[in-house]
């Protein structure tokens, strides 16, 4: 399983205090297609991109357990290492 898989299946998009973005932008779709100006209708869609572009993925694993059937990739088996050996219970990695 590579981290992208995991990111996928269960990740949410979120705002830097960890609410989802997804209903805000369900929101603005709504009013993107009542409203009839077209300038409103182009700052709604800036507000998205903003949304979008200043979003992180949240992978929330309390209480699961990860089963690997064959060696994880290692690129993932890394990830959860850093994770697995802090104490914290928020933790930010770096992903590209």
């Amino acid at each position: 399983m590579s981290p992208k898989v995991i990111i996928r299946d269960k990740g949410i998009k979120v705002d830097d205090e960890n609410n989802p973005i997804e209903p805000k932008i369900k929101e603005l779709k709504e009013k993107i297609k009542i409203e009839s100006d077209k300038d409103k209708k182009e700052e709604l869609n800036e507000q998205i991109q903003l949304l979008n572009q200043s979003s992180k993925i949240l992978i929330d694993l309390t209480n699961k357990v990860l089963v690997f059937l064959e060696p994880p990739h290692t690129e993932t088996w890394n990830i959860l290492k850093s994770i697995l050996s802090h104490d914290s219970q928020d933790i930010e990695h770096p992903y590209v």
